[in-house]
């Protein structure tokens, strides 16, 4: 779908350096967490085997999911024949593993440990090699708030923040390392609220915003949902049913 198209587009964007963050909000099962977790995860390891890559949820069984789709790509025959990628055969685990070049992928709950390790790489670069330059790796939030936090604007949106703010962001490896967060919104002091504060501004933050429905009636995914099943979700949630 076109959002798909959209979405790419700005990942690209990211992995050139041209954004330090990339906000995306869309709503549940429209593949945020496959294209720019799962694929650009995988994409990322096999282009730069040194690559470090931090991903951050608030379900554990969604990071481990996760984790377990990026490490099934990694180490299939195919991708290994195309890059030429191998995992360090001790560390093969759900929540951190490393390739034989030294790269490697940290998943972990919000409220988790990511202390020793960092995503990016401490790299100096100079004007030739910013030009030449692979992505480093980054860091991936993916829906870090829980709905319920959210919608009833409890303590744990407060925590979350602190979280991103105080430990989070110091586990970038070089200053330029990129942040991606992706979530459904429910609320209005949720992550994504606190990077529009955070980077207001910048041009170098990008707040992509993609209802479900559009303000003129036309849906973002009518292979997914059309205006018929949007209405019927929407009248379903007010009546209860």
């Amino acid at each position: 779908n076109h959002h798909h198209e959209t979405i790419v587009h700005e990942l690209h964007r990211l992995e050139n350096y041209e954004l330090e963050l990339l906000n995306i909000n869309i709503p549940p099962r429209f593949s945020k967490t496959e294209l720019a977790a799962v694929n650009f995860i995988a994409r990322g390891v096999g282009m730069n085997p040194t690559s470090n890559w931090l991903y951050i949820t608030a379900s554990d069984e969604l990071r481990a999911q996760t984790s377990v789709s990026i490490r099934d790509i990694v180490t299939h025959p195919y991708f290994k024949i195309m890059y030429g990628v191998e995992l360090k055969k001790d560390q093969n685990g759900k929540n951190l593993w490393r390739t034989n070049q030294g790269g490697g992928l940290k998943t972990a709950t919000i409220f988790g440990q990511v202390t020793g390790f960092g995503a990016g790489q401490m790299i100096e670069h100079d004007e030739l090699n910013d030009y030449i330059r692979t992505f480093e790796g980054c860091i991936v939030l993916d829906d870090i708030n829980k709905i319920d936090d959210s919608g009833q604007e409890n303590a744990n949106n407060d925590k979350v923040s602190r979280v991103i703010f105080n430990t989070i962001l110091s586990r970038k490896n070089s200053r330029d390392t990129p942040l991606i967060n992706i979530q459904q919104r429910a609320g209005v002091s949720d992550a994504t609220a606190k990077f529009e504060e955070h980077y207001e501004g910048s041009d170098k933050a990008k707040f992509l915003v993609m209802p479900v429905i559009s303000p003129d009636g036309v849906p973002l995914w009518p292979w997914k949902h059309d205006a018929e099943d949007i209405e019927a979700l929407r009248t379903g949630e007010h009546t209860g049913a």
